[in-house]
């Protein structure tokens, strides 16, 4: 082969190895982001259920001074 077309090749392989590199890092980045956002949610979710029980009290003990 010729040295011109290795080169070429090396050049190419060196250029997708970075961009392969880079890719696995944001998808590294993007994963614990979502592991984040996901932990957050379910803080949320739990929170919003005891505003709501709490809420569901009130309204009872209302109804029940209303009696």
């Amino acid at each position: 082969m010729d040295i011109e077309v290795l080169d070429r090749f090396e050049r190419q392989f060196e250029a997708l190895m970075q961009r392969f590199n880079r890719l696995k890092e944001e998808n590294n980045l993007l994963r614990e982001k979502q592991a984040q956002i996901l932990s957050e949610r379910d803080t949320l979710s739990e929170k919003n259920n005891i505003a709501i029980e709490r809420i569901e009290q009130m309204i009872e003990r209302l109804k029940s001074l209303g009696e």
